[in-house]
């Protein structure tokens, strides 16, 4: 295409063809909707280069009609891997939505890459343990309302963001202050507690409960400082300088801008509402407010004396201050002028937290901090699209915000090989590292394989009996669908038990049918079985959706003990069974270093230390994990791994983590008489080590590579990346370990529960089948 700026606006579903979209170095606009017949053929395919320039890149599958996917076409789509999109060099916005897998590249410059999917209607369990239908929608927040008001029109959801109910402004000490906005993953699945199906993968499963936004530990923060107030005071403003400084916090801030719109509401009321897809919950995101300390509160008392006229006045401390305003007789609600404790936060500014205050446990304030409302208008809900894409964001600091979509919804059968590996329902995506310096990245929404939250399936079945069973008679039992696969015939495998009497009732029952259940092998029934009176609660062992199991099924009978005879069929007689949890598999996403680990070992017959026959001998050592969460201790580092540590500012030093350098990292490795030490031992020198000694067979010439992330406790999730090197064939102490700083990653929490499987280059990796993957 010509030179400038080039808008393209393309519905494409012309089979069997190859469509490419080049321009140049304009900043263009690039729309295009994909039709699934135009990319599931041998010659389909489709190519976006942009060039240089500040480009917005949009392309949204469409496969099947109505935009319900049609699964051939997402199954040939997957195999012929034919959709490539690359930003090119400076800042471009680039989405996919829709069932498809893409290549994307954000080339050089800060690139926002947004898979997340479109928000869908979604099904899920409550706090209060009811399920609940959620429509398509995105998250808003409201704040700065009328609590009272709300409470008494019947709750904040539902209500028009337009017709909010304001609160008068009222004086605070404020001037000085720090606001800090913090949003999570969303985590408001499965009883408010994060579940997986939410969307936000690591911060979904934050561990917290209830789950919630938690500034350094669960989700991304921006903070500012009110130096100028609305009404010209220095010290004292109102709700309004709130709001100015909320919208300052997100919209100058290159990650909260992106993934928030702020606007005003009503009478003061502030609107924020989530750009992506995710079934947020109350707590994910917080606003917070920390008052200015002062050495010396003379001019605040002197404002406080001119403001009021009240020249008996004295401030001493924030406390002082607010109640010189009136803060300690605020309306109806007595004594607010703690600003140290959220509940008088919020009833000056509703949905205002104090900084530090996290209650019990660091949650009670986070997740409800109103007085009698939550601040969530609309919950958001995630994407149920699948889509697999591999990510390169490049050169430069990228925010890459990957599907919601996280929960297997089952696909059909199909002969699994190769690429198609990954299709289960659920999107597992790629993020790629590569280049000297990959910049300081966010990454929104990553899953790991062993993360918190994931839904199995659960069956409760009650027994009544209409009458004892006497000595004598038994109760046999066909169960189908107990163990969740299927036999050499093709039908599904059913379990026979037998319950022998005297049963007295439907609780004796229950009792004698969960001991036969127990008794089963392990490898024969895929349920661990809880019994409670005469209800049984099956609960599957992995996740992901199963097959209904029913008891009894047909061929169920009451039968003589003694000779097997059938007396009555059961049927359904004095069983009530109900599918209380339906189960999902996880979408998992993955990390590929393999553009820095790059070690081989040799596989030439021969004795070991015998020199390399050819270079087809040679190849690359798998990937493996070296997984330290909250750790600073790994173990000795091997050739081809990815070592996590994390880092805990001693508090005293002036090193911190900003400060920690590629040869800050190599001395810890080179020396261990404590030379080598940093931040006076927050790092101890005699902690790392790394392989040595090791002949072709383990390491080739002994070019050891391996990838050491180190996460800042401080700010969980967030993680400085090393390239290492050493000498893997010399003697210990002589292996010559160098460390480069290749960039950083930002998770917005910790890669709690990272396996190998997470890591491209693993054997984990490479063997992976995701259709029978838990």
């Amino acid at each position: 295409m010509g030179g400038g700026d080039i808008t393209v606006n393309a519905k494409i579903s012309e089979e069997d063809t190859a469509f490419n979209y080049s321009t140049g170095s304009g900043n263009d606009n690039i729309d295009i909707e994909l039709d699934g017949d135009a990319t599931d053929y041998a010659g389909s395919s489709l190519n976006v280069s942009t060039g240089a320039g500040s480009d917005n890149i949009n392309v949204a599958f469409q496969a099947g009609a109505d935009d319900k996917p049609d699964d051939n076409q997402q199954l040939n789509q997957t195999i012929l891997d034919n959709v490539t999109i690359d930003g090119g060099a400076n800042g471009d916005h680039i989405t996919v939505n829709g069932v498809g897998n893409a290549n994307i590249y954000g080339g050089d410059g800060n690139d926002v890459i947004i898979t997340a999917g479109a928000p869908a209607q979604q099904t899920f369990i409550s706090g209060d343990g009811d399920e609940v239908t959620a429509p398509a929608d995105y998250a808003v927040w409201a704040f700065n309302f009328d609590a009272e008001r709300v409470d008494a029109a019947g709750g904040l959801p539902g209500t028009p963001e337009g017709d909010l109910p304001g609160e008068p402004t009222s004086l605070a000490y404020i001037g000085g202050a720090t606001v800090t906005v913090t949003l999570s993953g969303a985590g408001g699945g499965r009883n408010g507690n994060g579940g997986l199906e939410a969307g936000g993968g690591v911060m979904a499963a934050d561990g917290f409960s209830p789950h919630g936004a938690w500034a350094g530990e669960n989700g991304y923060e921006s903070s500012v400082m009110i130096d100028s107030l609305l009404n010209g005071n220095e010290f004292y403003g109102d709700q309004r300088d709130i709001n100015a400084a909320v919208m300052t916090a997100i919209n100058s801030d290159p990650v909260l801008g992106e993934l928030l719109e702020v606007r005003m509401g009503s009478n003061n009321t502030l609107i924020v509402e989530s750009t992506t897809s995710g079934l947020f919950g109350q707590g994910d995101l917080r606003i917070e407010i920390e008052q200015a300390d002062q050495d010396d509160w003379t001019d605040v008392e002197a404002e406080a004396q001119a403001l009021f006229n009240d020249s008996s006045i004295t401030v001493t401390d924030a406390q002082e201050a607010n109640a010189a305003a009136g803060l300690n007789n605020f309306s109806d609600l007595g004594d607010i002028s703690d600003f140290s404790d959220s509940d008088n936060t919020d009833s000056w500014y509703d949905g205002l937290s104090a900084e530090g205050d996290d209650g019990d446990g660091g949650q009670a304030t986070r997740p409800n901090v109103g007085e009698r409302e939550g601040n969530r208008l609309e919950r958001g809900t995630a994407s149920d699209k699948e889509t697999d894409n591999v990510i390169n964001g490049g050169n430069g600091d990228d925010l890459i915000v990957l599907s919601t979509d996280a929960v297997a919804d089952g696909v059909p059968a199909f002969t699994v090989n190769g690429n198609n590996a990954m299709l289960n329902g659920a999107s597992n995506e790629t993020i790629v590292m590569e280049g000297a310096n990959f910049g300081n990245d966010t990454i929104m929404n990553f899953t790991t394989s062993g993360v918190d939250g994931l839904v199995y399936e659960e069956f409760e079945v009650s027994f009544t009996l209409s009458q004892p069973v006497p000595a004598g008679q038994s109760i046999r039992f066909i169960i189908e669908n107990l163990d969740d696969s299927d036999d050499d015939t093709g039908t599904n495998n059913d379990t026979v038990i037998t319950v022998d009497g005297p049963l007295a009732d439907g609780t004796a029952l229950a009792a004698e049918v969960a001991s036969e259940l127990n008794a089963i092998n392990a490898a024969e029934m895929d349920y661990d079985v809880d019994v409670n009176g005469n209800t049984l609660t099956l609960t599957a062992q992995t996740a992901g959706n199963k097959d209904d199991v029913n008891i009894p099924a047909a061929g169920s009978f009451l039968v003589d003990t003694a000779t097997g005879a059938e007396i009555v069929a059961l049927n359904n007689q004095g069983v009530v069974q109900s599918n209380t949890q339906q189960g999902g598999a996880p979408g998992l996403d993955f990390l590929d270093f393999t553009d820095y680990l790059t070690s081989e070992y040799d596989v030439s017959p021969g004795n070991e230390g015998t020199p390399a026959d050819t270079d087809d001998s040679e190849v690359v050592i798998p990937v493996t994990l070296n997984h330290n969460p909250g750790g600073d201790n790994p173990a000795e580092v091997q050739a081809n791994e990815v070592v996590t540590v994390t880092y805990v500012d001693d508090g005293g030093d002036p090193a911190d983590f900003d400060s920690l350098s590629g040869a800050d990292i190599a001395a810890l490795f080179n020396n261990n008489d404590g030379s080598g030490d940093y931040d006076n031992g927050a790092f101890d020198d005699v902690n790392f080590d790394v392989s040595d000694n090791q002949s072709d067979a383990a390491v080739v010439g002994g070019n050891a590579k391996a990838v050491i992330m180190v996460e800042n406790a401080a700010n969980e999730g967030e993680y400085k990346v090393f390239e290492l090197s050493w000498d893997a064939s010399a003697d210990d102490g002589e292996e010559g370990v160098s460390a480069t700083e290749i960039g950083s990653l930002d998770f917005g929490d910790s890669l709690d529960g990272l396996t190998n499987v997470n890591l491209v280059g693993s054997d984990e990796h490479a063997n992976i089948d995701l259709s029978t993957f838990l």
